[in-house]
């Protein structure tokens, strides 16, 4: 990453995220569902550092970039007699995402941080996380 003044920062991100899927539901309906999906994201973030004055500091922040998600899904349809369905999934597009947490610096170059990401896929794919990180500025 790189900061501009005090309060302002970009940096890029490469993740890789895998999600193990168990079931769904659709118009009130779930069904047995088993799973993955993996996704690998590039990202340009952008964030607003809040600094109190204090050694922990919080942060919000956006980003955008690309992915490409890959997955394979096998579930019942609960017919008579049940049909069973194998899917293969690859799909590509741009993703979005919303960061806040909060920080505190243990040098002039590392931060230790707490933060909770919301990731927008497309309207039927979002994603929760929160994580521990640790960053260096240059």
């Amino acid at each position: 990453g790189f900061r501009f003044y005090p309060f302002l920062r970009i940096e890029t991100e490469l993740t890789f995220r895998k999600n193990q899927l168990d079931k769904i539901t659709v118009l009130d309906e779930t069904v047995d569902f088993s799973g993955s999906l993996s996704t690998k994201s590039y990202m340009a973030n952008l964030y607003l550092d809040l600094n109190c004055g204090f050694c922990f500091f919080p942060y919000v922040g956006v980003g955008a970039g690309y992915r490409r998600s890959d997955g394979s899904y096998t579930f019942d349809v609960p017919t008579n007699p049940p049909v069973i369905y194998h899917v293969e999934v690859e799909e590509k597009g741009l993703i979005y995402q919303g960061i806040a947490g909060i920080s505190c610096s243990i040098s002039e170059i590392w931060d230790v941080s707490l933060e909770g990401r919301y990731v927008y896929l497309d309207e039927n794919e979002r994603n929760y996380c929160l994580g521990l990180a640790l960053k260096t500025y240059f």
